[in-house]
This record gives structure tokens, C-alpha cells and sequence, in this order.
């Protein structure tokens, strides 16, 4: 029993590590400048007015900015830059050609 015990310990064990997850962030700026593109390129992104220095893209990403994802994504960029809101963002952890996918996005006033 015992020894059954112990190797489903392990497995979860082994099973939690293969479940990392390289989100980045929390990221909390104000957006100081928004490019928009066609829908579904990924050069949709947002500057933000501080240095993201924990994203995997930091080498090639000195601008801090990270892609919008989504329809609803820009729409909250732009409601956050129109207000001069802060924005806290939570990046995937993904490159997408250089820039980090914005994987959550809060305004706060």
C-alpha cells in the first residue's frame, strides 16, 4: 500500500512539473502609444510607459510592447489610452515574432 502510495506521489510530482507555465507580468503602466494593423497580424501591440524586463522576448523586444490579441484586448487598449488609465497585463510567456502575447488585460482608474 505504501509503495503505492509513494509512486503516485511521484507522478504527481512529475505531472505538476511538465505544467510550468512562462506567463509573465503583472505588468501595470499607462499605454503611451497603440499601432493597429489588419486583424490578426502581430504587429497589433501596445507601448507601455515602463521597462518589461522578465519577458522571453527582452532581447529583442527594448520597446515594451506586447501584441494585442484580441478584438476585446483592443478595445480595452484603447479605452485605457483614451482615459490615461493604468493597465495591468499578464504577457503568455509566447514570442510572436519578437513581441509577448498579452494573455490578460485589466484597466484600473
Amino acid at each position: 500500500m505504501e509503495k503505492g502510495i509513494f509512486k503516485l506521489a511521484i507522478f504527481g510530482l512529475f505531472m505538476a512539473s511538465l505544467n510550468t507555465s512562462a506567463a509573465t507580468g503583472p505588468y501595470t503602466a499607462h499605454i503611451k502609444q497603440i499601432q493597429a494593423t489588419e486583424l490578426g497580424n502581430p504587429y497589433n501591440t501596445i507601448y507601455l510607459d515602463l521597462d518589461i524586463t522578465d519577458s522571453p522576448c527582452s532581447s529583442t523586444n527594448s520597446l515594451d510592447r506586447l501584441t494585442l490579441y484580441s478584438e476585446a484586448q483592443y478595445s480595452m487598449a484603447l479605452a485605457a489610452f483614451m482615459s490615461d488609465s493604468q493597465v495591468t497585463i499578464y504577457g503568455t510567456g509566447e514570442c510572436y515574432f519578437d513581441i509577448e502575447r498579452i494573455n490578460n488585460m485589466q484597466i484600473k482608474k
